[in-house]
């Protein structure tokens, strides 16, 4: 479709002007727990939304945020296959201890 210079662009800027996308705000209490282990390439013991099996280890490879959302990609031992965990839904995080730590992933 063709607009004339300077006519459909005012319309085009308006429609768009109007659209809006919610800011999304989550609270994320282990993010520092995350990133420390994914560099020290350390796994994590987590519990995770509402997991029935309970808690599970994993060793994150980082975290990022998208939209508001934070996120933490993890190589999950439970699942023995890599991961993408929601850090708002993460529960509680500690620091494997020495009979949980697996052997890294690399």
């Amino acid at each position: 479709m063709f607009f004339p210079i300077g006519v459909g662009v005012l319309d085009v800027k308006h429609r768009i002007e109007k659209f809006h996308t919610p800011e999304r705000k989550q609270t994320a209490g282990f993010l520092d727990i995350l990133l420390e282990a994914a560099i020290r390439q350390q796994a994590v013991v987590i519990t995770y939304g509402v997991d029935p099996e309970g808690d599970r280890v994993i060793q994150p490879i980082g975290i990022y945020e998208d939209e508001g959302f934070w996120f933490c990609p993890a190589f999950c031992y439970k699942r023995k296959a890599f991961r993408l965990f929601r850090a708002d839904r993460i529960r509680s995080a500690a620091r494997a201890g020495e009979e949980e730590r697996p052997a890294p992933v690399t």
